[in-house]
């Protein structure tokens, strides 16, 4: 296995395997896997190559995916994302899918990176690549001089919560809200924190 940063060629590949991992949230903002597959596609084709968004790749393909943003780093500019949305979806969808994604986001302290997008492609679960995106996340993290990483998982994800414990995260607060409840079918999200070596 090998962790790189995305490249130009992976947009179309990335974007099955994200529509894929969060199909739940993708089906439930764009009322299809197919549309959020296309929105995702456009989204990687105008970010290009990025250096904060990592894919592993097994025997040359897309085995998973991880992305770190901070408050001065790997954030998508708000306006290209909406109209995005508002493309695809038109005015009225565009509008809602537009707030179910203000839901899932969250607010950073300056010392903080946050770990998103983390998937990893069903034919490559339990072989280690969620552990060795992390790991590169977290080396990103410290390069950008940031204290901690964090990440947010529902609190229904008992897999996903086991493997970040065994890697160090704790959690830190839990949210629970009604419109996540009535959008995403899970109100309550965790949020997992993880102290990193700055020296």
């Amino acid at each position: 296995m090998e962790i790189v940063e995305k490249r130009d060629r992976d947009g179309r590949e990335l974007a099955k395997l994200l529509a894929t991992a969060f199909s739940d949230k993708y089906k439930a903002m764009c009322d299809d896997i197919r549309t959020a597959e296309e929105i995702i596609a456009a989204e990687m084709e105008w970010r290009g190559a990025d250096s904060n968004l990592f894919v592993a790749l097994m025997d040359g393909e897309i085995a998973g995916s991880v992305e770190v943003v901070g408050l001065d780093f790997g954030c998508a500019p708000s306006d290209a994302v909406a109209e995005n949305y508002l493309d695809r979806l038109g005015t009225g969808r565009g509008m809602k899918a537009l707030y179910m994604l203000s839901l899932l986001g969250q607010s950073l302290e300056r010392d903080e990176a946050c770990v998103s997008q983390l998937a990893v492609a069903p034919r490559c679960q339990r072989r280690g690549v969620a552990a060795a995106l992390l790991a590169r996340a977290e080396r990103y993290a410290e390069e950008k001089s940031m204290k901690y990483i964090s990440l947010w998982v529902s609190a229904e994800n008992a897999p996903a919560i086991s493997l970040y414990h065994k890697l160090g995260y704790k959690i830190e607060k839990t949210r629970d809200s009604e419109n996540l409840k009535r959008f995403f079918n899970c109100g309550r999200w965790l949020k997992m924190t993880k102290p990193l070596d700055t020296k």
